[in-house]
């Protein structure tokens, strides 16, 4: 059996715990079987205080007032008004401390007081109300979103039903980082589209055609000399460009709408897939179903806009044939029981794929076997002081994919917490930081190496047998010391953390944000002292907070503290990649805590280009 790569069991791991927690049932006092029961101790009534807030809504561009807005107040109390017919609100009785305040009204984009900017730091600065405060004449003013209109047309100038589109949000100028999906629709049947509640940004216009992945299934009856394809529509970038670098940015200022933007689909000379679909075990018959699911394949491995799937019948006798625009796809064979009731369960279901390159008037034969989805079985293993908690008996595992081709049946979990779960199909991988009360994953051994951390991609009919997944009750983390430029300890930073394990680093990045709270607001409202503060503010008799990020899995990280980042930065491969050099690496051991010191730097100096 070749080198096993396996990450998905990791997953079963995090679902058995999630699922494995005793529900609690709690009764207000009474005897229950001849036992007195105590009641459990009520919840504290929210603080209280003599502070107050009083504003108005406005609209950020006419300035009249926004009337049945949700003010929402959220600080060591929390509270919901509604404006009255001049916008205005007010809250009253309130503690010292920190308060955010929002503002949700429908065809108005979601807002926040104080504003919040796009970076960490800047969308966590609350409000510090001090004891006593009126604080009024707060203005809020809300905006409709920005929007994109327009039609896409064919290579023709016909309008195209139904088709596709979406817009990226390209990163600012003089950033780097990938475009980031913000929304999609389908054009009407005129060939129209609209893009709405669009955040102030550049973006990029694709469009895709009705099938999917510009697809046209043969129906050449069998045994019929085919036709020669007919040119098929490509996935296209405003204007009419076929790649990202060509495509046209379109500016969106607050609640600005770009209208008749025009896509015309480019076109290609498709290829030509010929197919046969066999089982493992067994024939085709006319009591199981057939299918070829076809998705497209991003330049980058990822799924992208234009990933979504479609698919074809397969014949009786298991051929097939598809023309396809030129691209990379992967194929999908799924043979299920045809059942008079509801979907098919998991594991009756066989699949198997294939990736295919099309190119313009090719024409290649592909084979695909299916068979039964794999299996896993073993034993989860508890390591620490807690005592393992009761088995759930069964379960339903999600798992976790970044391009959502990941399945699985119901697993059966003994009381002794051995396990098998039938049915695993797709690419999986563990959850991203999953963990659950106590337990924190530590391994899972396949074939006595630890796979935790590669994701899958499960053969059909395989089983993986004898797998451990090894969970602990001890708690790893990092604590910071951050100082700045010059050397003084600082809590303006924000430290970002990943594993050096590349394939983790969208997954795992994590981020802890300097303390946002005023040394001596902190004491006034009972809590710890940020530990990083300048000297001679810290209060008195108020024990320093630790910067601390708990949760971690132990092993090796990057860790780099930086003056502030954007939010879409803090998991683009691209920025980590850049971020490496500035940051220093550190082992963080099991059921430990790694001191971490660090020197901030300007975010914008360590992604320059080297």
């Amino acid at each position: 059996m070749p080198k096993c790569r396996i990450g998905c069991p990791a997953s079963i791991a995090f679902l058995f715990l999630l699922s494995s927690s005793p529900v609690a049932t709690a009764q207000v006092g009474g005897v229950v079987g001849g036992t007195q029961i105590v009641p459990r101790d009520r919840v504290p009534p929210p603080r209280t205080g003599t502070g107050s807030v009083k504003g108005r809504v406005v609209d950020g561009v006419s300035g009249g007032p926004v009337a049945r807005a949700r003010v929402t107040l959220m600080g060591s109390t929390r509270a919901m008004v509604v404006t009255d017919a001049g916008g205005a609100f007010a809250f009253a009785n309130l503690p010292p401390g920190p308060i955010n305040i929002s503002v949700d009204k429908s065809t108005y984009l979601n807002t926040s007081y104080p504003t919040r900017g796009r970076t960490f730091r800047s969308s966590m600065r609350p409000v510090m109300l001090t004891d006593g405060q009126a604080l009024e004449g707060v203005t809020i003013p809300v905006f409709h979103g920005g929007s994109i209109s327009g039609r896409v047309v064919d290579a023709n100038g016909d309008p195209v039903d139904y088709a596709q589109v979406g817009v990226l949000r390209i990163p600012a100028p003089g950033r780097i980082g990938n475009p980031q999906m913000r929304s999609g629709t389908s054009t009407d049947d005129r060939g129209e589209f609209r893009i709405g509640r669009l955040e102030p940004g550049t973006y990029i216009v694709q469009a895709s055609a009705r099938r999917g992945p510009n697809f046209a299934e043969d129906i050449t009856p069998a045994g019929t000399a085919p036709t020669a394809p007919l040119p098929l529509p490509l996935p296209t970038y405003y204007p009419g460009a076929l790649s990202l670098d060509q495509a046209q940015p379109i500016a969106i200022e607050r609640g600005q709408a770009a209208a008749d933007i025009e896509v015309i689909l480019a076109e290609g000379t498709p290829g030509v897939i010929i197919g046969t679909v066999t089982m493992n075990s067994g024939t085709l018959s006319s009591d199981l179903n057939t299918f070829i699911n076809i998705r497209r394949v991003q330049a980058d491995g990822s799924r992208g806009f234009d990933g979504y799937s479609t698919g074809t019948s397969v014949r009786p006798d298991g051929t097939f044939r598809i023309v396809l625009a030129p691209g990379e796809y992967q194929l999908e064979a799924r043979v299920t029981p045809r059942v008079m009731n509801g979907p098919p369960r998991p594991e009756d279901e066989q699949f198997g794929s294939v990736k295919v390159s099309v190119t313009s008037g090719s024409e290649d034969a592909v084979a695909i076997t299916v068979g039964r989805g794999a299996t896993a079985s073993g034993r989860i293993v508890f390591e620490g002081a807690s005592p393992p908690p009761p088995s759930p008996g069964k379960a339903r595992i999600p798992l976790f994919s970044d391009s959502g081709e990941c399945r699985s049946g119901e697993a059966t979990i003994g009381p002794d917490w051995t396990f098998k779960v039938e049915g695993l199909i797709g690419t999986c991988s563990q959850p991203p930081n999953g963990f659950f009360g106590r337990w924190m994953l530590k391994a899972v051994i396949v074939n006595g190496e630890n796979a935790a951390d590669t994701p899958v991609t499960f053969q059909p009919d395989q089983h993986l047998r004898n797998v451990q997944v090894i969970v602990t009750d001890k708690k790893s983390e990092m604590v910071f010391h951050v100082t700045d430029e010059s050397g003084q300890p600082t809590r303006d930073y924000v430290v970002v953390a990943y594993p050096v394990q590349k394939a983790r680093w969208q997954s795992s990045a994590r981020i802890f944000v300097g303390p946002t709270i005023d040394p001596a607001m902190a004491a006034m409202m009972g809590r710890g002292a940020p530990a990083s503060t300048t000297p001679g503010l810290a209060p008195p008799n108020v024990p320093p907070r630790r910067e601390a990020m708990p949760g971690l899995r132990p092993g090796e990280y990057y860790v780099v503290a930086v003056d502030d980042l954007e939010q879409e930065d803090s998991r683009d491969l691209v920025v980590l990649d850049r971020l490496r050099s500035s940051a220093v690496r550190v082992a963080v051991p099991e059921g430990a805590t790694a001191d971490v010191p660090l020197r901030r730097i300007s975010f914008a100096s360590a992604i320059a280009p080297r």
